[in-house]
């Protein structure tokens, strides 16, 4: 069902903005295919409950989860152009707004966080991790700040729920579907991630 969730949000970003009628319908398509679609489901490929690939070993899910990572990272990084060039042939200020703000952090923190991934691939590359922390210790911070990545996106998503473009072109019950849709995707993350790596450690 989460999965639904994921590809109805997406459809609906695609039918409101039109994406190609404007350079600014580009923001909202591709950090919704970015958070939305491609980081959501790299993240739930883990999941017990909810992978589409659950047959797979961990080696192969998490190569998996990469590439997703990768492509997620690539839709968010031109969503964050399209703005910030828009903007500046609109001659308006930047990271003005907490959805701006917002918007930027979780871009630079989903860049980071692919080099992270890249010392868990590469476990014995010693530059990659020069304090030679434990594997298990860096897959659980790197859980765990994906995680807060992840719902920084969806804090810039649900700030963006109060945009001029949002508020004129949705209507009371579209805008309250997109509400849902933001909130459920962000607590199947949240959950995933405390089911695996919290709860579990309190039950042993």
């Amino acid at each position: 069902m989460a999965h639904i969730f994921s590809v109805l949000l997406c459809v609906y970003i695609i039918y409101l903005v039109q994406p190609g009628t404007s350079l600014f319908s580009f923001h909202p398509f591709f950090m919704t295919l970015g958070f939305g679609l491609f980081m959501f489901e790299a993240i739930l490929i883990f999941s017990p409950h909810s992978s589409l690939v659950k047959s797979l070993d961990r080696k192969t899910k998490s190569w998996y989860h990469f590439y997703l990572q990768i492509a997620a990272v690539v839709c968010i990084e031109l969503g964050f152009a399209a703005i910030y060039f828009n903007k500046n042939i609109n001659n308006k200020p930047h990271f003005v707004s907490w959805h701006g703000i917002a918007g930027l952090t979780a871009t630079i923190m989903a860049t980071f966080q692919i080099f992270a991934g890249l010392s868990l691939l590469y476990n014995k590359v010693y530059i990659l991790n020069p304090a030679g922390t434990s594997l298990a210790t860096r897959k659980k911070m790197h859980a765990m700040f994906g995680c807060f990545v992840f719902l920084s996106g969806f804090l810039a998503m649900f700030l963006s729920l109060y945009s001029t473009f949002v508020l004129k072109n949705t209507g009371e019950l579209t805008w309250y579907l997109l509400l849902a849709l933001v909130t459920v995707l962000s607590s199947v993350v949240v959950n995933q991630v405390a089911d695996v790596y919290i709860y579990k450690k309190t039950d042993q």
